[in-house]
């Protein structure tokens, strides 16, 4: 596969065709803007209000929901996960397991 043509300006366009995504939005706190200030993968989702706080929106692979929702999860109540809805039930999957560790 020949990807000379692929730059930084154009990869989130390339690689959204080759796989079936979805899109993303959630709310970010201060810090959970902070946090994701340091997360250069992020890039062009990170959305920042004057007062601090911010967003993350944009089209993500159907095939990461599992990535996102440990990303989120690892967030904690610094990121409210709105859409797609299909991350938020694997998240509510994830933290049944993590509660179940502690019964």
């Amino acid at each position: 596969m020949d990807l000379r043509h692929v730059h930084l300006g154009n990869k989130e366009s390339f690689f959204q065709t080759e796989k079936e995504s979805t899109g993303l939005y959630a709310e970010l706190s201060q810090k959970g803007v902070q946090m994701c200030e340091a997360v250069l993968w992020l890039g062009s989702h990170l959305h920042i209000r004057e007062d601090g706080t911010g967003w993350l929106e944009g089209p993500i692979p159907q095939s990461d929901l599992a990535f996102y929702a440990r990303f989120f999860i690892g967030l904690g109540n610094e990121a409210t996960v709105k859409h797609p809805p299909e991350l938020v039930l694997y998240m509510k999957r994830l933290f049944a397991e993590i509660m179940s560790k502690y019964d």
